[in-house]
């Protein structure tokens, strides 16, 4: 729905009003963000964004906001489910998140990259100098770097990947002739430019638009599932089929007919109604059955008893259209059971004619399929024509079905299971929904069974959906929100300074292609010599015995969590607390987080990397030993999930290199040498396995030789082979800083510390000083914190999180608290 704006005013006794055109009218209550109820003086008077329905303003934010709900507002339902979450809302702290406490530390965060001044003589965008000369003003030299390993380094040999039957890999360490760790020059070139990029502010050096340009789905809620009506696509129409009801919003069963199919612990279907032949109806079949009327109770737990909860329909009897009909035969009366839920048989019955829908065994607790139906007696609203923006929609929705479960789908064929088949109630084991795997469902043709989203005025078909609970896309993608200064540069004249110093080459900029490129990579100005191992071999590697160590699984990037990913306005500022999983995602007038990053784990207790091939991961204190996978059933868990190591790089190993510069301007350098000697217990992080404690290295400069152009002509020209000494390199690093707050210092008063991305960026350098442990989210049964769970799960947080009364998002590093363990659901489900 198009926002409209108003005036936020408030009258002589402090009450909120709106003024539309200059008519103030009463808020309802419950209309007001919480934002603008906690702000409501600063706001007086400011310009707000709302939704008008029936002349009257609704969900009232500020301009670019989202509406968050107030945390007071009445609940106006009888419903005890919603009931008891407004009581759970009561208990929330003023900073919208529950009271729990923070236990932990979500292993990776971002640092925000506000809007680039790009027009800057020093941090903005040009060409890069020319490098055919030495120029009078700028700095050549080398710098010698020192860099020891504070945690164990894990740099695998990627040509030494060993593969088991199951997908299993095992990494030798990467090792030179003499027998020493061997780290590749361009590994340290970009550790170094990830942190240069960082602390100039500069352009994301791969952010490709073909990837991030994508929009994002997130699973609907259960509850938004049933509003959506069955359809099935015929001529090029989209035919709504309502069952018996008239699509108000409650008080009549729903729309489709259940038709039992599945159970047992296998999803069996020996007590599924089959045809009068004994088989199954198939997808798209077009049947005629006899159904009955149940009402469903839910089981109360808090009050000891059933609860009428919703109408439907369910099949007792069917046969393919045209076939003969069975006589219809009440279904035996079901008794309730305490404890159970209890589905009571009306004396109500009806013969319908439909279509199957088969999404198969798709979730743990699934028992029926569906019928699509609409009897000509019933209200059957005008079907609407298929438009290609309804096409495009779902081709793109079921496109990312398919994307995003393309590693599961490959796991299944070369194991030689079908998707189809139920193995078991785990994420990934449940049967994958007919869409994920079939490539023709991309297409909207005839016969094609889908749920309808329609517009609120009910004119037009918003979307559409394979499934009841389905994804959905946010409004806009990762690229939409990224501002474009920050994006990577499509042309030489829009090089930031990490461009100009480390190198650029032309990749996907989102750029409409077949424009005039006539330059397409540029050189960098830096160059990362040889890397040399100075400790001996014993010092240097620990060697596994056996099939190595197993380390943990490390989490895919979720970019669809937008309570981690996105931000809430282009300076990279964290969401708040307690917004829907809708509200908190990607859609105009927000942000991204920035550049992510591991914080250094700086609170790890002593021994902790000794023994690593022992389990000690279930401890019954903390902190644990989250690097190493657990055992599972007292036997070690090796499949294409995670990797084993058969070495890696001891702490204290020490190594020494070289960096070259060429031409650096003083600011240039001065950013170089700042990343180069941050404070002490501040480190760099490198290599593999940095979100479980592994990569952290401290760098120092150990000798400095530099010159401006007009040095090098002066030794040149003088039989005097030594050098002016000067304070090239104090006086970089000040120009830097001084360029730094310039730009980016609000009202040219913070100080550089206090800038968003430097205090961030020394926040992950130097890690967080509560000593909380750094690790996944994961739930327990208690909610109360302990040990990996061997399965891994960490998904459970995540849904733990939404169901929760107030869901947390992930903090700004520079003053993050941490997270909260948090219960099973399924523990609270029992």
């Amino acid at each position: 729905m198009a926002l409209e704006r108003g005036k936020l005013v408030l009258s002589k006794k402090g009450k909120p009003l709106v003024e539309i055109d200059g008519k103030p009218f009463n808020p309802a209550q419950g209309e007001l963000s919480q934002s603008i109820l906690e702000r409501l003086t600063q706001l007086n008077g400011a310009e707000v964004e709302f939704e008008l329905e029936g002349g009257l303003p609704k969900k009232i934010r500020e301009i670019g906001g989202v509406f968050v709900p107030p945390h007071t507002a009445a609940i106006r339902t009888n419903d005890p489910r919603q009931m008891e979450r407004s009581r759970e809302m009561q208990g929330k702290t003023n900073g919208g998140r529950l009271d729990r406490v923070p236990d932990f530390h979500n292993p990776y965060n971002f640092i925000p990259a506000p809007p680039r001044k790009t027009d800057d003589t020093d941090l903005g965008d040009h060409v890069s100098v020319s490098q055919d000369r030495f120029y009078i003003d700028r700095i050549t030299g080398r710098i010698r770097i020192e860099m020891e390993a504070m945690t164990p380094l894990l740099v695998p040999d990627p040509n030494s990947c060993s593969e088991s039957g199951n997908g299993h890999k095992t990494f030798e360490l990467l090792q030179g002739n003499d027998g020493k760790p061997l780290i590749p020059s361009s590994s340290i070139r970009g550790m170094l430019r990830s942190a240069y990029e960082t602390v100039t502010n500069s352009r994301l050096g791969r952010f490709p638009k073909k990837d991030h340009g994508k929009r994002l789905a997130y699973r609907m809620e259960a509850r938004d599932g049933l509003s959506l009506i069955p359809a099935r696509i015929e001529n090029g129409q989209i035919h709504l089929l309502t069952g018996t009801s008239n699509m108000a919003p409650s008080g009549v069963p729903q729309y489709a007919a259940w038709l039992p199919r599945y159970s047992g612990q296998y999803k069996a279907t020996t007590h599924a109604v089959p045809y009068p032949d004994g088989s199954l109806p198939q997808h798209g079949d077009e049947v005629e059955c006899w159904v009955e009327l149940i009402q469903h109770h839910r089981w109360d737990r808090r009050e000891n008893r059933h609860r009428k909860d919703f109408l439907y329909w369910k099949v007792c009897e069917i046969v393919k259209a045209g076939s003969q009909l069975p006589s219809y035969n009440k279904s035996p009366i079901i008794t309730p059971i305490n404890g159970n839920s209890w589905h009571e048989l009306k004396d109500i019955a009806q013969k319908i004619r439909g279509w199957v829908c088969i999404t198969n065994a798709n979730i743990k607790r699934k028992h029926d399929e569906r019928v699509f139906f609409c009897l000509s007696s019933s209200f059957s609203p005008d079907s609407f024509p298929i438009t290609d923006t309804h096409r495009k929609k779902w081709c793109e929705l079921i496109g990312n079905y398919q994307e995003i479960h393309e590693d599961e789908l490959k796991r299944r064929f070369q194991n030689k299971q079908t998707f189809d088949k139920y193995l078991g109630p785990d994420v990934g084991q449940t049967a994958w929904s007919r869409h994920v795997y079939t490539k023709e469902d991309c297409e909207l043709r005839d016969g094609t069974l889908c749920y309808v989203l329609l517009a609120q005025n009910r004119s037009d078909v918003e979307d559409l959906f394979p499934v009841m609970i389905a994804r959905k896309f946010f409004s806009s993608s990762p690229w939409d929100l990224l501002h474009a200064s920050l994006r990577p540069p499509s042309k030489i004249s829009e090089l930031s300074p990490a461009d100009r110093v480390f190198g650029w080459a032309l990749t996907d900029s989102g750029e409409e292609q077949g424009a005039s490129k006539s330059q397409t990579a540029v050189r960098g100005l830096l160059r990362v010599g040889p890397v040399k191992c100075e400790s001996s071999v014993e010092d240097a590697i620990k060697v596994f015995s056996g099939y190595g160590l197993p380390l943990a699984i490390l989490a895919a990037p979720k970019p669809q969590q937008g309570r981690f990913y996105v931000a809430k306005s282009q300076n990279g500022d964290a969401q708040s607390d307690s917004l829907s999983k809708g509200d908190a995602g990607y859609y105009p007038n927000k942000g991204l987080r920035g550049r992510k990053v591991y914080p250094h784990h700086n609170s790890l207790p002593e021994g902790h990397w000794e023994n690593p091939q022992e389990d000690r991961t279930q401890s019954p204190q903390g902190p644990w030993q989250e690097y190493r996978r657990p055992l599972l059933d007292g036997l070690e868990q090796l499949d294409d999930q995670n990797r084993s190591i058969l070495s890696w790089i001891k702490s204290g190993c020490r190594f020494v290199f070289d960096i070259h510069v060429t031409n650096l301007s003083k600011v240039e350098l001065g950013a170089l040498l700042y990343i180069l000697q941050l404070p002490e217990n501040h480190f760099h992080r490198f290599g593999g396995g940095k979100p479980l404690g592994f990569g952290s290295v401290r760098l120092s400069v150990a000798d400095c030789k530099l010159m401006t152009g007009d040095d090098l002509r002066e030794r040149y020209c003088s039989w005097d082979s030594k050098s002016k000494l000067n304070n090239i390199s104090e006086d970089a690093v000040a120009a830097f800083i001084t360029a730094i707050h310039q730009v980016y210092a609000k009202n040219n008063q913070e100080n550089f510390e206090k800038i968003s991305f430097i205090k961030a960026f020394m926040k992950a350098s130097k890690g967080f000083a509560d000593h909380l442990p750094i690790h996944y989210p994961r739930v327990t049964d208690s909610g109360q914190p302990g040990p990996p769970n061997p399965k891994s799960e960490s998904f459970k947080w995540f849904v733990a999180n939404e169901k929760s009364a107030a869901p947390c998002a992930l903090h700004d590093l520079a003053t993050d608290k941490g997270l909260p363990t948090l219960t099973d659901p399924q523990t609270q489900t029992n």
